[in-house]
């Protein structure tokens, strides 16, 4: 069960497990429910492969799900979402508790030196709101975050706190 759920390289929770635990989270919530949506990325990774090697690039991928693990508590899942891509699903928590996380995470990745080589991440945040609809927006939003951290110069975290789209209405 531990190999099929975790990845063999960083040892996370994989892709797979991401997606079920998104589907339960928003199956089992009332209205009410709220979840802080973390996506964060190596930063400028494929350069790290192309001067240094894949075994290098490996090396770098276990250190940083290192010290993303030990910046989490325990309840709180890590998962490699993609190659250079990793994401926290903070249950129960606002936006702003998602980016105080974040935050933490990609000073504590910045200060970090892996053996000479200096390593950052790139942070997006959303939140999610049962009462808004499917967790996907929020997945989106989360992304696009990401994307605009990177866009800004990297080795930031950027939150979308954009509401979800509204859903069309049903028509009979």
């Amino acid at each position: 069960r531990y190999h099929s759920d975790h990845d063999a390289l960083s040892n996370c929770f994989n892709r797979r497990t991401v997606i079920e635990a998104l589907e339960r989270l928003q199956a089992r919530h009332g209205g009410a429910a709220r979840c802080a949506v973390v996506l964060l990325d190596i930063d400028h990774f494929k350069s790290i492969n192309d001067r240094h090697g894949h075994l290098v690039g490996d090396r770098v991928i276990t250190e940083v799900a290192a010290l993303l693990g030990r910046g989490l508590d325990r309840a709180t899942p890590l998962f490699r979402y993609g190659g250079e891509e990793f994401a926290i699903l903070l249950r129960d928590a606002p936006l702003a508790q998602g980016v105080a996380l974040a935050e933490r995470l990609r000073a504590a990745q910045a200060a970090g030196d892996l053996n000479g080589l200096r390593v950052t991440v790139s942070i997006g945040v959303a939140e999610w709101r049962a009462a808004e609809g499917s967790i996907d927006h929020a997945l989106a939003r989360a992304d696009r975050a990401l994307y605009a951290a990177k866009a800004a110069g990297r080795n930031r975290v950027v939150a979308d706190d954009a509401p979800a789209p509204a859903s069309p209405p049903e028509t009979v």
